[in-house]
This record gives C-alpha cells, structure tokens and sequence, in this order.
C-alpha cells in the first residue's frame, strides 16, 4: 500500500483511530512513516505531560499566521446532491490541511515547552544547550526526517536521527578526525555507542578525547556480526557542535 496519509498519522498518534491490519503492516515495514509516527506521538506525550500552564511559553506568532494560512487556503467542502454509502466513516478531505497545520502547532508549543525545561532552574532541568548543527544526509542514507545533533555544557551529546535502523542493522555514532582522511593506516576515529532502535540518544563525550580534532559527527549503518570496526558505511555526518 501507499504511504499513510498525514491525517491517519494525526490521529494515530493523537489514539483517535486504530490502524487496521494493513496500516499496521505499512507502518511497521516503512521506515518513514514508522518515523514520523514516532514522532507526532513524542508530540503528542510532552503535550500530555505539560499539565502546568504557568511554565509553559507562547508559541511565535508565525506559528498561528500558519495555521491561520493553511485554514484559509483549505477547500470548501462539496456538498453531494444526494448522500452517499459509505463503508468506513472517515472526516473530510479538506480537513487534511487543517489537522497538518495543528499538528505543526503541536511541534511547535512542544519545541517552547522541551526549551523551557532546558533553561529552567530546576533540579531535575537539562543542562544548557552548548551547541546545535545539523547532520547532512549522505547518498547511502534512507529517506526520513531532519537529523541532528547538540552538545549540552556538562560534556554530554545528543543524537536526533529522522528514522530508526531496520532490522538486521544498528546506527552507531562516531566522533571523526577528518584531517586523517589521507593517512595511511586510515581515518582516526572514537565510537561513542549505538542508537539502540531508538530516534534520540545521548552519549557522554569522553574526556580522554581530543575534541579539538575529534569534531565531526558520523552516524554509521553497522551489521549485527558483532565486529567493533566501522562499516564504511557512513549515512549521516555533521560538526560536533560547539566546536
């Protein structure tokens, strides 16, 4: 079957509908919209959790000129000159446009409240974002979402990857000297550990590590043979940021 459609994904996501057999099928054999589903539902669970509304910050005003766009520029519903059967009850069409642009609204209030527990002086707080860059797709990398990383100022990285490895596979982060491309032994590099099937992990950058020349990102597709060497086969790769 095609890809699901952004409204199933909305309400997938949201528990308002049930994949049937198909759908389940789809999802679990299609890495990008098992991704983006995983997603939406990260979406969807900090909007469940942010249940005090004194912490929580206004999203821009581009946020609400885009939802107002987007309902705009939606389609009057046809009205049919007579009703017709249907199997399966399912919401308009030109609702499409509209739940699209409530959930970019959700991505959005959901980036200011991840922002505001970064920042906020709490205990139990992140600590403060050092850097952010993202990580650009290499040819032997799959279709998904953005990819990134960012370095927090107590040491620690965090990967962000727009899909997670098929089966039979593992993406493991690196940390490259790219100045030892040419060098007869090969490419100098660290490995920092594996995303274990997950889209967001964070490593501790280790203090034995010159990051000064270690500072390119490369996420690799590893084969589960149980070889600690790198591939070669490289998907993803950015500057550490804040280096």
């Amino acid at each position: 079957m095609s890809h699901l459609e952004q409204e199933q994904l909305v309400l997938l996501a949201l528990g308002e509908a049930t994949a049937d057999d198909a759908e389940a099928a789809h999802v679990d054999a299609c890495a990008a919209c098992r991704a983006e589903l995983q997603a939406l539902r990260t979406v969807a669970t900090v909007g469940r959790e942010a249940t005090d509304a004194r912490h929580l910050t206004a999203p821009p005003d581009r946020v609400w000129d885009g939802i107002a766009a987007a309902l705009a520029s939606a389609p009057a519903p046809a009205v049919p000159l007579r009703p017709e059967p249907q199997r399966r009850a399912r919401r308009p069409r030109w609702l499409v446009p509209a739940l699209s642009a409530a959930a970019a609204a959700a991505v959005a209030v959901a980036g200011t409240i991840i922002a505001e527990r970064v920042t906020r002086d709490e205990p139990t707080a992140q600590p403060q974002v050092l850097g952010l860059a993202s990580l650009d797709r290499l040819p032997a990398a799959p279709e998904c979402g953005p990819t990134y990383a960012r370095t927090f100022i107590d040491g620690r990285l965090h990967v962000h990857l727009g899909c997670v490895a098929t089966p039979g596979e593992t993406f493991e982060v690196w940390l490259l000297d790219l100045s030892t491309a040419n060098d007869p032994d090969g490419l100098k590099m660290f490995t920092l550990g594996v995303m274990g099937g997950q889209t967001d992990q964070i490593f501790r950058l280790r203090s034995d590590i010159d990051l000064n020349r270690f500072k390119t990102v490369d996420v690799s597709a590893e084969p589960n043979d149980g070889r600690p060497a790198h591939s070669g086969k490289s998907l993803w790769r950015g500057p550490l940021p804040g280096r």
